[in-house]
C-alpha cells in the first residue's frame, strides 16, 4: 500500500482538538495537506502551527489552529466536491454513487478496484483528501449503516 494508507499512519493515535465552529472531535492534519487545498493566495502564509480538520459536513470550518485561527470551505479548491460528499478523493468516487453501488449490489468493485490501486501505490490519500487521510475506512462505514 502507498505510504498514506499503511498501517503505521492510520492506527497512530493523534490528539483531537473541537472545531471552534460546530464543536466536534477533530483530528490533526499535517501542514501538506493543508497547503495543498488552501486557495491561493491563502497557501503562501500558511502557519507552522498543528492543523485540525473538521469533517462535519454541517460546519462551514474545514481547518483550524489551536490558536483559533480557522479556514473555511469557500477558502479551499476543492469546495464543490467536499459540499457534496466525496467518499475516495483520488479515484473521484461520491457517497452517493457508492451508496447506489450498495443498493444495487455493485458495491465490490468498486471497492475492489480502489484497494487494487491503494495497493499498487496509485493513490494520493494524503494530498487529493482534504482530511489527509485514506478513504478506505469511510467504505467501511458506508457498509455498516446498511
Amino acid at each position: 500500500m502507498s505510504d498514506c494508507c499503511s498501517p503505521k499512519l492510520t492506527t497512530t493515535k493523534h490528539q483531537k482538538l473541537s472545531c471552534p465552529l460546530c464543536h466536534v472531535k477533530c483530528k490533526l492534519v499535517t501542514k501538506k495537506t493543508v497547503l495543498l487545498h488552501l486557495v491561493f493566495p491563502l497557501n503562501l502564509d500558511t502557519p507552522s502551527e498543528n492543523f485540525y480538520h473538521c469533517s462535519n459536513s454541517e460546519c462551514d470550518t474545514i481547518y483550524f489552529l489551536e490558536n483559533g485561527t480557522s479556514y473555511n470551505i469557500s477558502q479551499v479548491r476543492d469546495k464543490l466536491e467536499i459540499q457534496q460528499g466525496w467518499l475516495c478523493y483520488c479515484f473521484d468516487i461520491s457517497k452517493q454513487q457508492y451508496q447506489h453501488a450498495l443498493d444495487t449490489g455493485t458495491a465490490s468493485e468498486i471497492k475492489d478496484f480502489v484497494i487494487k490501486q491503494t495497493q499498487s501505490h496509485l493513490c494520493a490519500c494524503d494530498i487529493r483528501n482534504p482530511s489527509g487521510k485514506c478513504c478506505l475506512a469511510e467504505f467501511k462505514k458506508m457498509e455498516n449503516n446498511l
